[in-house]
Formats: structure tokens, C-alpha cells, sequence
């Protein structure tokens, strides 16, 4: 379950939003938390909480740092289904 912290709809199905990443988010690749395949949703980008500086472009091996907030683009349902 992730918490959406807030919402930009694209289109009357598509959607980019930043969540707040669990504690199992930690220390983790994009790679190993397989959002795409599981969810359906890709991540753009990372928003550091403390300087609102945002990575993006970054490889799949990136790891989600404490005050990284991810930056996810999706379809609404897929997204709703993602923070249940």
C-alpha cells in the first residue's frame, strides 16, 4: 500500500503522481520493486523531499533513498489499485 501525496491527472485515464514510499521501498533498485509489472505504473523520476530537487533519467538500478519520494506515471485504476 503506498500513500499518494498528491495527483495530477494527464488525460480522463492517465495519471502522474508522487507517493510516499513505504518502509519496504528503502534501500531498494526501481529494478527489484518491479512497479511496472506488477502495477502497471513507471517511474519518472525521484523528489527529494528536503531540497524538492528531482532525479530523473536514472537507471533501473537506482535505489530509494529515506526522503526520496517517487514520481509515477500510470492509468488511474492501475494507480488506485497501487496505494490500496
Amino acid at each position: 500500500m503506498y500513500l499518494t501525496i498528491s495527483l495530477l491527472p494527464l488525460s480522463e485515464k492517465h495519471m502522474l503522481f508522487e507517493m510516499a514510499p513505504p518502509n519496504s521501498f528503502l534501500g531498494k533498485s526501481i529494478r527489484a520493486l518491479e512497479l511496472r509489472r506488477q502495477y502497471y505504473i513507471e517511474v519518472l523520476g525521484v523528489k527529494e523531499s528536503i531540497t524538492d530537487e528531482v532525479k530523473m533519467m536514472f537507471r533501473a538500478g537506482f535505489i530509494i533513498k529515506d526522503g526520496g519520494i517517487p514520481v509515477v506515471f500510470g492509468k488511474g485504476k492501475d494507480i488506485r489499485e497501487s496505494t490500496q
